[in-house]
């Protein structure tokens, strides 16, 4: 075997290594994105769901407040 052979070996190995050890960096990359992405709508969808109850709520409560203030503006001071 030559020895230009073998730094053909060497050199095709060597690139062979590193664009697999990439792919698989790229590709935990984005299983990580996916991964936090969903954790962060999780945790989205927990914090809003309530929230959204709770000024629904609030707004029921504030429809009535005014509908009584604007109900004693109209009776007379009598």
């Amino acid at each position: 075997m030559s020895f230009d052979a073998l730094f053909g070996v060497l050199i095709g190995s060597g690139i062979s290594i590193i664009v697999t050890y990439l792919t698989h960096r790229w590709a935990w990359k984005r299983e990580r994105q996916k991964t936090d992405m969903a954790l962060e709508e999780e945790a989205i969808s927990q914090i809003f769901s309530p929230l959204v109850f709770i000024l629904e709520k609030v707004r029921e409560i504030s429809v009535s407040v005014v509908a009584l203030h604007d109900t004693i503006l109209k009776i007379p001071k009598t």
